[in-house]
């Protein structure tokens, strides 16, 4: 795969799972108001399409990084590396919030 079709599909991705998070949090803010938190079975969607989402956006690096011209290869390297990092970080806090968290009973992450 080229890195500007693979930079199209994560971008794509990256669209379609924005409006996807846009629409659950519509139907939060339609079951629950401003004042209450938003729960479950809303909030695991809306976690579960932030887990996808971290996933496109080292994708969409990686497509950045391949298209990038050599004198710019090692900044594009570097965002590589933080989209990494962000992706690593944004999944473990939301896959223990979707497994342990709910095990445990805590209230964990309350949006908004």
């Amino acid at each position: 795969m080229s890195s500007k079709s693979l930079g199209y599909w994560s971008s794509v991705a990256i669209l379609v799972i924005g409006i996807g998070y846009v629409i659950a949090l519509g139907v939060g803010f339609a079951r629950h108001g401003f004042r209450e938190p938003i729960t479950d079975p809303v909030l695991a969607a809306m976690e579960i399409l932030t887990l996808l989402s971290a996933f496109a956006v080292v994708f969409l690096a990686a497509s950045v990084y391949g298209a990038a011209a050599l004198d710019r290869k090692v900044v594009a390297l570097v965002g590589v590396i933080f989209a990494a990092l962000f992706a690593g970080t944004t999944s473990a806090v939301h896959f223990i919030e979707l497994t342990a968290g709910r095990q445990l009973g805590d209230a964990g992450i309350v949006w908004p």
